[in-house]
């Protein structure tokens, strides 16, 4: 057990430190402190987004083989939670549209250029945040902790420290998060982080549901921004619909520890 707090411990130590450094330059050019092209402190500011993964991957390694590392964390199976990963979020946003067309009379989304979104989601999916965090986040740091909680006290724990290594990036002018909503994002994590801890632990296909949940949840932000309408109200419906999602699977997993204690008993 002390040597997976360790490990645990190391790589959040590497993970926040390299990050944070990198985007440490990014940070000062904002607050006009130092000099530097904005390329290069986007440049930073990208780097430091896929280091979650880097760190990651060299702790998988270094506890078996590469080839071992790479098949545990991208098997795949297609079964009825695969399906459901790619589900909820699609069925979570059109009900949030819904609400607020019908009962908050807001606006009918409008989304051109369709045949374009499964490219949009490829080029997310590689380049936009999914494959440069989710090894580490999930494929090695939720392994760690799901050993000795539920999926959704995982989630939770993993999701707050997600948020907070987010945290820095909303000070750099070039990197995209500066125009999200802080507080609706940091709750759109943890929630999304429970999510797919719930899916991720009862699949047999490695890191493939939060691959595809953080994707699906970018590629909002591409195809039917949450945060352009006034005071973010569709954003903050849409945290409603998680968080009462996250409700439901959490009755779920009760229900499952019940039925598995009866089994155990008898």
């Amino acid at each position: 057990m002390n040597i997976i707090k360790n490990k645990i411990k190391s790589y959040i130590f590497f993970t926040f430190l390299i990050s944070w450094l990198l985007w440490l330059p990014g940070i000062l050019q904002s607050f006009s402190l130092i000099d530097l092209s904005n390329k290069l402190t986007f440049s930073l500011g990208m780097i430091g987004t896929i280091i979650p993964s880097v760190i990651g991957l060299i702790l998988l390694i270094n506890e078996k083989q590469l080839k071992k590392a790479l098949i545990d964390l991208f098997r795949f199976r297609l079964d009825l939670w695969i399906i459901l990963s790619i589900l909820i979020l699609p069925l979570a946003i059109i009900i949030t549209h819904i609400i607020n067309i019908f009962f908050l009379k807001g606006t009918v989304p409008i989304i051109t250029e369709t045949y374009k979104i499964p490219f949009q989601f490829i080029i997310i999916l590689i380049i936009a945040g999914p494959l440069g965090e989710e090894i580490g986040w999930r494929g090695f740091l939720q392994s760690k902790i799901k050993e000795k909680y539920l999926s959704v006290i995982t989630g939770l724990i993993v999701g707050l420290i997600w948020a907070i290594w987010h945290l820095p990036i909303f000070l750099i002018k070039e990197m995209p998060h500066r125009k999200l909503p802080l507080d609706q994002f940091i709750i759109t994590l943890i929630l999304i982080s429970i999510i797919i801890s719930f899916f991720q632990i009862r699949a047999k296909s490695g890191i493939w549901p939060a691959l595809i949940i953080h994707t699906f949840v970018n590629l909002t932000m591409e195809v039917t921004p949450l945060y352009n309408e006034k005071e973010h109200t569709l954003w903050i419906i849409a945290n409603c619909v998680l968080f009462l999602t996250v409700i439901i699977l959490i009755v779920l997993e009760l229900i499952e520890n019940i039925q598995k204690s009866h089994t155990s008993t008898n």
